[in-house]
């Protein structure tokens, strides 16, 4: 097996001796300090549904005359060793009506077979809420960037949108961003890595994003890291059912959520001009939130940031973030030790991220202590072994941290691995 970054860069620290034990007990892979998201079998990509047959007889409800439109979604890019990135991704929809079959056909290249799923429960629940639908209806959707496994649904909540547009004609904002899959009943289902997407997300910020309320928690995540400022750039609100997605993707919105948003407005450019932390003190700032949650109690950007200017954002943030957040905490050690950094840089970089993972330690989630405390446990020792003069004086004492480095990166391996059964059996 390959062996991982961090263990090539460091085990040029080690005795020969010591390398062949450590090489002999420690199985290692890139998972250990890189967000590499594995595609499993029930995400992979599925071949689109063959279209239905075209038929010589027309259809009673015909498509209105907009046959395109378009919404964009959140996307996750992840490199091989490295970590994951949202970006905005435009779908575009093309819809053409093939004879009178009353259930819609959506073909959607790269879709994944959860994708697949939500799509078909989505266009069940459209149809059934509108007797009027057109028979017949073949969606095509176009992504920008490839659609990948690991995204499974993510892009369900948007699909379901664009087919209703075009099969009944209502105006979409097509700079609205929507992220979810879709269950029963219409209602939402969360989506992977969420708060990734978000604080990673660049470039100009949507009008407006929606989100799974089932994933709340990962957007509270942000604000229990303080990266308060995503909030305030990105204005985020939950979605419970379909309906709440038309409400937010429509081009003419409702009036109390039009309002909320206009009012919303201000937050944006005041946090573009001012700190966080000045504006969290502010009256006028705070009343600007209390007015936003009062006519959206689902506005998450406005909630969560009036709670922590109220002092009440309190807890541990989820599993996923918390391993995020260890990674990213190490990131500097792993680039030192990978460049075959010098011994005062590693055990610079290693000090600092175990001063990181303190400090981060009352917020992870209990269930990923484990992990964290193996990894402050390591990067301690790096340090301890790097202390060790290296001369025949000090050769025993240096074998015996070289004894001890190899076992702590085992038990690195083996919390990280106890958390991805976990992970598994969770989904």
């Amino acid at each position: 097996m390959k062996r991982s970054s961090l263990f090539q860069a460091v085990t040029f620290l080690f005795a020969a001796p010591v390398l062949l034990l450590a090489q002999s007990t420690v199985k290692e892979d890139d998972f250990l300090f890189f967000d590499k998201i594995e595609e499993e079998a029930q995400a992979t990509p599925v071949a689109p549904a063959p279209p239905p047959a075209d038929s010589a007889v027309t259809s009673a409800r015909p498509l209105p005359a907009v046959t395109t439109a378009s919404l964009r979604t959140i996307l996750l890019d992840v490199p091989d060793k490295s970590f994951a990135t949202g970006r905005l991704s435009k779908l575009t929809a093309t819809a053409s009506q093939r004879g009178n079959q009353a259930q819609p056909v959506v073909e959607f290249p790269g879709a994944t077979i959860s994708l697949r799923s939500s799509i078909d429960k989505a266009a069940a629940a459209l149809v059934a809420a509108n007797p009027k639908f057109p028979d017949g209806v073949t969606l095509k959707i176009e992504t920008e960037g490839e659609y990948h496994g690991h995204e499974r649904d993510a892009a369900a909540v948007a699909a379901a949108i664009l087919l209703e547009a075009v099969g009944t004609g209502r105006d979409l904002d097509s700079d609205a961003v929507l992220l979810g899959g879709v269950g029963n009943d219409g209602r939402i289902t969360g989506v992977q890595r969420l708060a990734t997407r978000l604080r990673t997300l660049e470039g100009e910020p949507p009008p407006v994003i929606g989100v799974p309320a089932v994933s709340e928690e990962e957007i509270r995540d942000l604000a229990l890291m303080n990266e308060l400022d995503v909030l305030a750039k990105l204005q985020i609100i939950s979605m419970v059912t379909l309906d709440d997605a038309r409400a937010l993707s429509a081009k003419t919105r409702p009036e109390k959520l039009a309002k909320a948003m206009s009012l919303f407005a201000p937050v944006r450019q005041a946090t573009a001009a001012a700190p966080m932390a000045s504006l969290l003190k502010n009256a006028k700032f705070i009343q600007r939130l209390q007015e936003v949650v009062s006519l959206m109690p689902g506005h998450l950007s406005a909630r969560l940031l009036l709670q922590a200017a109220n002092g009440k954002m309190s807890g541990r943030i989820t599993p996923a973030t918390s391993r995020q957040a260890i990674l990213k905490a190490i990131k500097p050690f792993v680039d030192a030790t990978g460049g075959g950094g010098k011994a005062g840089e590693i055990k610079a970089a290693a000090t600092e991220g175990g001063n990181v993972l303190l400090r981060l330690q009352p917020r992870i989630h209990p269930g990923v202590e484990r992990y964290l405390m193996a990894v402050k446990a390591y990067l301690r020792a790096v340090n301890n072994f790097l202390d060790i003069r290296n001369d025949a004086q000090h050769a025993q004492t240096r074998y015996k941290a070289q004894v001890e480095l190899a076992k702590l990166l085992s038990e690195v391996e083996s919390e990280k691995q106890k958390l991805d059964q976990k992970s598994s059996a969770d989904q």
